[in-house]
Parts: structure tokens; sequence; C-alpha cells
């Protein structure tokens, strides 16, 4: 009995770590007209005069922690401004210049297609065209003692996978059952 009971301990702990490891955050993103005197990020061509937004927030910075994931789906076409993410870059620029090994996916350019990126170092990375300038926002990593002190941005959509509840109860059952 005590080693299931170790057992049961050993596999509850297994799978909150699980559990806190597998967050993601999910952003729908459209692109939007803007406003070049008002609502268009600084670097953003007047003659394009459209921007990505991320659940309806134009101008968006994220934060999140190491190891979260941040999926990206694209919500409208944007065949002109391919939508991705990067490292190496700098603001106003976004990802607009950066190069394919600077990039963490392939740019994205129609209705449903979608990016995922899982951080695995603290650090500042970058959202937006990869074509044009001003159409994107920072990204900061924090190790996650730092994230929750810092955390200021909640706009997107946090799941927690139900993992850990589901083995929970199984555990459970079988210490009941085979007791």
């Amino acid at each position: 009995m005590a080693h299931l009971l170790k057992l049961s301990f050993f596999l509850l702990v297994l799978t909150r770590v699980f559990h806190v490891l597998t967050s993601n955050v999910i952003y729908s993103v459209t692109f939007v007209p803007c406003n070049s005197s008002s609502t268009c990020p600084q670097g953003n061509p007047p003659a394009i005069g459209h921007t990505f937004a991320l659940n309806g927030t134009l101008n968006q910075n994220l934060t999140a922690s190491i190891n979260e994931q941040l999926r990206f789906v694209l919500d409208t076409n944007a065949p002109d401004d391919p939508f991705t993410v990067c490292q190496r870059s700098s603001e106003p620029n976004f990802c607009s210049e950066t190069t394919q090994s600077d990039q963490f996916s392939l740019p994205i350019t129609l209705t449903g297609n979608a990016i995922s990126v899982t951080f695995r170092t603290p650090g500042i990375y970058y959202y937006g065209s990869s074509k044009h300038p001003g159409m994107g926002g920072r990204i900061t990593i924090y190790t996650s003692n730092d994230l929750k002190s810092a955390l200021t941005n909640t706009n997107g959509t946090r799941h927690r996978l139900s993992a850990s509840i589901f083995f929970t109860i199984i555990v459970a059952l079988l210490i009941v059952v085979f007791h």
C-alpha cells in the first residue's frame, strides 16, 4: 500500500509539472485599418494604413514566461503582409527585413493559418509583417518568477491542459479500486 501511495504522489507531482509547462495563450490576428496620425504603430508606411491587431487590440505588446506557448491564428487574409514571429529585430521594424534564420516559422498570409511558438529563453522578441515596418509589437519573455510580478497583459486567451485533472482522477480511482 505504501508503494502505491508513493507512486500516486509521484504521478500527481509529475502531472502538476506537466500542467505548468503546457500553458498556452491564443491570439486572434486580424489585419485592420489604422490612422497614420494616431492608431498606426510608429513606422507604419502612410500608404499602407493597415496593421495587425491581436484580439482586436492595436499596437499590443505581449508578456509571457519561459515554456509558455503563444499561438497566433490569422483570422483574415493578408497576402501583401505576411505575419511572422521573429528575434533579433528592432522597433519599429518588428519583423520586417529579418532573415529566415531570425523567424520562428514561415510567414502566414491566409485565414486559418497559425504560428505556435514556445519560448525557451527570456528576452525580447517581435511579431508583425515580414515585409513592412510598423505592423507589429514586442514580446517580452520572462522567467516564471519574474513574470508573476511583471505580467500586465492578459488580453490573450489562456488555456491550461486538463491532463493533470484527468490524470489525478484516474490515479484516485485506481487507489480506491485497488485498495
